[in-house]
């Protein structure tokens, strides 16, 4: 076996074994993603909006439950023992109990994801339940299944570049950060859009692919959340010779569905200005756009450290919060890489590519 297999499989192992030693809810959003993939679970796809936030009401001992060692996150100095882990797990209520739905528990923007990229994960959590699993047991079953398919779209990415020797090492290094295997041995949703990604690297590089493929990838990129259309936008850029004809339809396939998703969670949205109605806001952007324009750059001003360090967590070797700057900065690379034709690419693009 090639070394850069070997490297591969210490990847996954690493990975695997966070996801096996980690406690529960010690990820970033762990608890809120779990929480959603719980709500899915029971048949639910859109979230409700309170005054406490936007979440779904569960029995209150899943919410006690979920809020296990929220105090440990952030708190160098907290320790808790693998017998407390396993003691709470098996205290837990079983998944496959049904339970009065009294208590709110709020997971914010994870409301705005669509169930497209949590199917790994509903395939696990359907697992646990026919094992009649505790919910914190049935955590570490969600965390595997996701960690499995995001692993799978990432082999399946880095095998068809096995002939691209520079583009496997850039898909590699981009995809394997620490951060990148943390979010694999989580239940977040962006573990199998971030893995996927490599794969449509891997399309546009390798052109080994047809229009079912990409309509495919356009609709589950699109359909998953409102940043991501992004992703399926620049696979077209790169086939539109190839797929003139249907250059329609797959820019329909990449942006439809991202739109009926929005329509349907329109209510979950927070306005930028509290108690004014968003038609509004938009009206004051176009007949005031400079007063907008000082105000944004005010809000620049302010707030630079804090984006120069998410711009910084973009390469996902530093533990800073990224936001959406991460998945833009995807979008941005895939791009150029994959969407420039080769005789108009800058050097260093050409480099990647071979």
């Amino acid at each position: 076996m090639h070394f850069r297999w070997w490297l591969v499989g210490a990847a996954a192992l690493c990975s695997l074994a966070q996801l096996v030693v980690t406690p529960p809810f010690q990820h970033p959003d762990e608890p809120a993603h779990y929480a959603r993939i719980l709500q899915l679970g029971r048949g639910e796809l859109i979230a409700t909006k309170t005054e406490q936030g936007t979440g779904a009401f569960f029995p209150s001992s899943w919410v006690r439950a979920l809020k296990f060692l929220s105090h440990v996150p952030f708190h160098g100095d907290v320790r808790v023992t693998r017998e407390e882990v396993r003691q709470e797990a098996e205290r837990a209520p079983r998944l496959s109990e049904d339970f009065p739905r009294d208590e709110f528990y709020p997971f914010h923007h994870m409301a705005l994801y669509s169930p497209m990229p949590y199917l790994p994960q509903l395939f696990g959590l359907a697992a646990a339940k026919m094992a009649r699993m505790s919910l914190l047991q049935g955590l570490y079953v969600v965390r595997f299944f996701n960690w499995f398919f995001s692993f799978a779209a990432l082999i399946t990415a880095l095998w068809l570049l096995q002939e691209h020797g520079r583009a496997w090492w850039v898909v590699l290094l981009t995809l394997c950060t620490p951060m990148g295997l943390a979010l694999y041995a989580s239940p977040s949703s962006d573990a199998i859009l971030l893995s996927l990604s490599g794969v449509v690297v891997a399309l546009g590089v390798t052109r080994r692919t047809s229009l079912p493929v990409v309509l495919a990838l356009a609709f589950f990129f699109s359909a998953s959340k409102l940043i991501f259309f992004l992703i399926p936008l620049s696979l077209i850029a790169r086939f539109v010779h190839g797929f003139r004809r249907n250059l329609l339809f797959i820019g329909a396939a990449a942006i439809l569905p991202n739109l009926t998703w929005m329509l349907a969670t329109r209510g979950l949205y927070s306005p930028f200005r509290p108690g004014v109605s968003a038609p509004d806001q938009l009206a004051h952007v176009l007949v005031h756009p400079f007063d907008v324009m000082v105000a944004v750059l005010s809000t620049v001003a302010d707030k630079w450290k804090y984006w120069v360090s998410s711009g910084v967590g973009i390469l996902g070797w530093l533990d800073v919060p990224i936001r959406n700057s991460f998945h833009y900065g995807v979008a941005a690379s895939l791009f150029l890489l994959v969407g420039w034709p080769r005789e108009d690419r800058p050097r260093m693009d050409r480099w990647i590519m071979g």
